[in-house]
C-alpha cells in the first residue's frame, strides 16, 4: 500500500510541476526564465542571469507568486544592483533593471504570450520583438560615441536607451530615443548605434528584422573637481 501510495504522489508531482523556457537578453546581459505551474494557482519563476561579455552566471533568482499577480526581488553581485520583476497570465512579461551607484547601466524587458502558439511579440508597425522563439541580435562591431564637448565640460553621465530597427542582414535600419539626456549625448548615441553591426535575429532559424532596445552608457573616467569652499 505505501508503494502504490508513492507512486501515485510521484505522479501528481510530474503532472503538476509543468515548466516553460523563455530567454532573452540585450547587448550585455542575458536572462533565460524558467515558469514552473505549482497547482492552486501558484507559479514558480527560475531566473538564470549572465554576462553577455565574459558568460559568468551574475544570479540565480528564484520568485513565486499567485498567477496574474506581479513578484520582485533584488540582488546584489559586488557593485551591481539587479532588479527583477515577472508577471504571469495569458502574458509574460519580465523586466530586469542592472543598477551601478545612481545609473540604470543596462535594462532588459520583454513579453511572451502563453499558450500553443508560437510566442511572438510584434509592435504596432509589424516588426517583430526579441523574446520567446525570437531570438535576440548579437552585436558583431560597436562603435563608441563621440562625447560631445558641452555634456563633457557640464560633467552630464548616465544612460542613453534607444530603440533599434535591426534588419535580417544584420544592419540598423532605423533608431529611436526612447530615454535622451542633454546637451547633444542622446545624438551621439544614435549616431553611433546606426554604425552597429549585428548577427542578425532569428526566428525558426531564419533571419528575421526585428525591433531591439539597446543602453549606451556615458560615464567620465575622472571625477568631478570639489565645490569651493562655502
Amino acid at each position: 500500500m505505501r508503494r502504490l501510495f508513492i507512486l501515485v504522489l510521484l505522479i501528481a508531482s510530474a503532472v503538476t510541476l509543468r515548466a516553460a523556457s523563455y530567454e532573452a537578453r540585450s547587448p550585455q546581459h542575458a536572462v533565460a526564465l524558467d515558469v514552473v505551474s505549482l497547482g492552486e494557482g501558484f507559479t514558480r519563476y527560475d531566473l538564470k542571469i549572465s554576462d553577455m561579455v565574459t558568460g559568468a552566471v551574475l544570479a540565480t533568482p528564484q520568485l513565486t507568486s499567485k498567477l496574474g499577480q506581479p513578484a520582485e526581488t533584488t540582488t546584489d553581485v559586488r557593485d551591481l544592483h539587479i532588479r527583477v520583476r515577472v508577471a504571469g497570465g495569458t502574458r509574460l512579461m519580465a523586466r530586469i533593471e542592472f543598477v551601478q551607484g545612481d545609473d540604470i547601466i543596462d535594462t532588459i524587458e520583454s513579453y511572451w504570450s502563453i499558450g500553443p502558439q508560437k510566442r511572438i511579440t510584434t509592435a504596432p508597425d509589424g516588426l517583430l520583438g526579441v523574446g520567446g522563439d525570437v531570438k535576440a541580435p548579437v552585436v558583431i562591431n560597436r562603435v563608441e560615441p563621440i562625447y560631445p564637448e558641452e555634456a563633457r565640460k557640464a560633467r552630464i553621465m548616465g544612460i542613453v536607451i534607444v530603440k533599434a530597427v535591426i534588419s535580417r542582414d544584420g544592419v540598423v535600419k532605423d533608431v529611436q530615443v526612447l530615454k535622451p539626456l542633454p546637451f547633444g549625448l542622446d545624438q551621439a548615441a544614435v549616431d553611433a548605434v546606426k554604425q552597429w553591426t549585428f548577427k542578425p535575429a532569428t526566428l525558426d532559424g531564419k533571419p528575421v528584422d526585428v525591433f531591439f532596445n539597446l543602453t549606451i552608457n556615458f560615464k567620465l573616467a575622472t571625477p568631478p573637481p570639489p565645490p569651493p569652499p562655502g
